[in-house]
C-alpha cells in the first residue's frame, strides 16, 4: 500500500513538472535564456527621445504600441517634424495633433503686429482679402450654426474656417449653406468663416449677405440669441 502511495507522489510530481515546464516555469535556476526587449520594438520600452520601430508610436506608458491611427491626423501622434495633416489642426504638448485655438496673420485671424499672411490686409485688427467676406457670430451661448448666405453676383468658390471652428460648405445658384462647429467648449464668437468668391475683384457691398442663421448650444438645443452678419 506504501509502495502504490509512493508511486502517486512520484507520477503527480512529474506531471507538476511538466505542467510548469510547459507554462515556461519550469527548468534549473540558473537557466539563462530569458527573451530580451530590445528597446524600440512593439511591446518594449521606447528608445532614446521616445522613439519606435516603423508602425509604432511611443505609449504613455513609456511603450511602443502599434499605431491605431495615422500620425499627423486629428487625435493621433504628430507626424514628422511636428506637423498636421489637417491645417486647423496643430502639435499639442502631449505629441497628437489637435484642434489650434487660437491664429494669427491668416484670413479671418487677427493681425500679427499689424501685418498678415501673403495676399492680405490688416483692417482693423483682422486679416482680409479683397474678394472674401468675413462671417461673424456674437452673442447666446451656441457651439456650432447653420448658416445660408446669398450672393447677387459671383460664384463662392470655397469657405475657409479660423482656428477655433471646423465645417462645410456646399453652393449653388447664388445660395452657400455652411454647416460650423466649434472645436472647443466656448460659445461662438467673432469671425467663424470666411467666403471667398471666384476672381480677384473686390466684393461689392451688399454682394453677400446672411438669409438664416440657426445655432445650436452644447445639448443641440436652438439657441436663438446668435446673430450672424457679414464684414
Amino acid at each position: 500500500m506504501n509502495r502504490h502511495f509512493a508511486s502517486l507522489r512520484s507520477l503527480a510530481a512529474a506531471a507538476a513538472v511538466t505542467l510548469l515546464a510547459g507554462a515556461g516555469l519550469g527548468g534549473c535556476p540558473d537557466d539563462d535564456t530569458t527573451p530580451t526587449c530590445t528597446a524600440g520594438s512593439e511591446g518594449c520600452e521606447c528608445a532614446a527621445g521616445g522613439e519606435c520601430e516603423s508602425g509604432l508610436t511611443c505609449g504613455a506608458d513609456d511603450l511602443c504600441v502599434a499605431e491605431s491611427c495615422t500620425p499627423g491626423t486629428t487625435g493621433c501622434t504628430c507626424a514628422a517634424g511636428d506637423t498636421c495633416t489637417d491645417s486647423s489642426d496643430e502639435c499639442l504638448s502631449d505629441n497628437t495633433c489637435g484642434p489650434r485655438t487660437s491664429c494669427q496673420g491668416e484670413l479671418g485671424c487677427a493681425c500679427d503686429g499689424g501685418s498678415c499672411d501673403a495676399g492680405l490686409t490688416c483692417s482693423a485688427d483682422l486679416c482680409t482679402q479683397s474678394n472674401a467676406v468675413l462671417v461673424s457670430l456674437d452673442g447666446g451661448d451656441a457651439r456650432a450654426c447653420d448658416l445660408l448666405i446669398e450672393t447677387t453676383g459671383r460664384k463662392v468658390s470655397e469657405v475657409s474656417f479660423p482656428a477655433g471652428y471646423r465645417g462645410k460648405m456646399r453652393t449653388r445658384d447664388g445660395k452657400t449653406a455652411i454647416s460650423l462647429i466649434r472645436t472647443q467648449d466656448t460659445a461662438v464668437t467673432g469671425v467663424a468663416v470666411a467666403v471667398i468668391f471666384d476672381g480677384d475683384d473686390a466684393v461689392a457691398d451688399g454682394e453677400a449677405s446672411v438669409v438664416r442663421a440657426t445655432c445650436y448650444d452644447r445639448l443641440g438645443t436652438a439657441d436663438s440669441g446668435v446673430t450672424a452678419s457679414i464684414q
